[in-house]
């Protein structure tokens, strides 16, 4: 799980492995990432092909979450002095 959607990972075709056949060496492609849309958390995932010399395919999938857990934070710049010198008027609505 991921904290930040910056952190996502970057595309990479080798988190692929153990892809076999009994024809050759097949050939791992990326296809799409696709968000559920969602945010805290947003599930991402992540469809690469893979491909044989005779076109013979299949599709595996990697789910990237991400979840922010950091906390928003307020830094103030300078303290800028002020005055109260009117009233305030208290209203029902």
């Amino acid at each position: 799980m991921l904290n930040a959607l910056h952190k996502v990972p970057a595309v990479d075709p080798l988190v692929v492995t153990d892809e076999a056949d009994n024809n050759g060496v097949p050939v791992v492609a990326f296809v799409s990432d696709v968000s559920d849309g969602n945010t805290c958390p947003e599930t991402i995932t992540r469809t690469y092909s893979v491909t044989d010399p005779c076109g013979n395919q299949i599709l595996v999938t990697q789910i990237i979450t991400v979840n922010d857990i950091t906390p928003p934070q307020l830094r103030i710049q300078q303290e800028l002095p002020y005055n109260v010198s009117h009233k305030f008027l208290h209203q029902t609505f």
